[in-house]
Formats: C-alpha cells, structure tokens, sequence
C-alpha cells in the first residue's frame, strides 16, 4: 500500500510503502523494484536507510564528525557484489561531500540512481 505524505525539502513528497517511510516517490519505486529484483533472485539481502559514520581521522578514528544514510545495499547474485546506492532527485554539494568521504573511508562506492531523468542533448542553433 503507498500513502504520501506532507512534502519533504525540495518540494519532494514522502511517500510511505508498506508502512516504511521514503523521502521521495522516486526513492518508494525504486525500491519496490530492488524487491521485485529480489524476489526474482537477481539481488540478496536488500537494506533499507543504511548508516555509516563519518570520522575526522578515517575509518578507527574516536571523533565522529558526522553520519551518512545511504538509501540500499545489496548483493547482486550474478557478479558477487555488494552495492550501496543513493537514489537522488535532487543532489547537493553536501551530499556529494558525503558520498566521497565513505567512499575514501570505507573503500566502496556509493551508486547513485536517478529515475525519471532523461539527459537534454544540446539543441541545434539555428542559422538566420
């Protein structure tokens, strides 16, 4: 069942699927298709809202500076690979920040997913 709720920053509306909160409409399909994915076998272990905290020094480092959320992980049967993904409407320095601080202090890289998006190509000028 998908219920929307009050609007998010950005102007996104978050939308609640099977009574787990989604700060987006797009972020709710996706993962709805991550679980038919999973459901089919294609992926593993899908995790919704992962954490990672962010240390000043790196990974064992004491002080914490802040956390990162990643929106999935998963293992993907065929290649044997777990992916952290971001699906992103909207996407801010801060969390391009954040992106390439776990991915230098964890080692992985974060998948960022975008829905809905079709790239512009450059329009012709016109001559005259």
């Amino acid at each position: 069942m998908i219920r929307l709720n009050a609007k998010s920053k950005y102007g996104s509306r978050q939308v609640t699927v099977d009574g787990r909160r989604f700060d987006s409409q797009g972020e709710a399909l996706r993962f709805q298709e991550l679980r038919y994915m999973a459901l089919a076998g294609e992926i593993a272990d899908l995790e919704c809202q992962v954490p990672y905290e962010l240390h000043a020094g790196g990974t064992g480092s004491e002080q914490v500076i802040g956390k990162y959320v990643a929106d999935f992980r998963y293992f993907v049967q065929k290649t044997g690979q777990v992916v952290t993904e971001d699906f992103k409407g909207f996407d801010t320095p801060l969390s391009r920040w954040k992106r390439k601080h776990v991915s230098k202090e964890y080692g992985i890289t974060v998948v960022v997913t975008r829905q809905g998006r079709r790239s512009r190509k450059p329009r012709a000028k016109r001559k005259g």
